[in-house]
């Protein structure tokens, strides 16, 4: 009877040795679960931000090219309407030497 119950002592201590080599084997699956999750994060973080980045710099080219734009059109503006006056000026000269 006690030869019984040392080997039951004994194949309750080996089951628990199983047990916790399992569990040890689980925790260090859940372990690299959570850091390849972690991982994934602050790989999409990442992304984000380069994609951020980018639509700032396209959203910047855009401004710029729309800021020189505006800038041509007010300059060529400007050259129509001098040559309007220049133009209205030579009609004045020669209503005035037809007149006379």
């Amino acid at each position: 009877a006690v030869q019984e119950r040392e080997q039951t002592i004994y194949d309750l201590k080996e089951t628990i040795s199983r047990f916790e080599e399992r569990e040890k084997e689980i925790l260090g699956e859940r372990n690299r679960y959570l850091t390849a999750e972690e991982m994934t994060r602050e790989q999409l973080a990442c992304e984000q931000k380069n994609t951020e980045k980018k639509v700032s710099s396209i959203e910047s080219m855009h401004k710029l090219e729309m800021e020189k734009t505006c800038s041509a059109l007010q300059s060529a503006r400007k050259k129509l309407d001098e040559s309007e006056n220049l133009i209205n000026e030579r009609n004045s000269l020669l209503e005035e030497m037809i007149n006379h």
